[in-house]
């Protein structure tokens, strides 16, 4: 698994700690959405 999840946040990667930060995690796909890219992780 270590493989696959990279290790650090970037401009296409963001990491939430739970599902208790899912509302900024909603604006954050709608950010990828609307550059194209994107990944969050949970």
């Amino acid at each position: 698994m270590n493989k696959i999840i990279p290790k650090r946040e970037s401009e296409n990667i963001e990491f939430k700690k739970s599902t208790a930060e899912l509302n900024q995690a909603l604006v954050d796909l709608c950010a990828f959405a609307n550059s194209g890219t994107g990944t969050v992780y949970f």
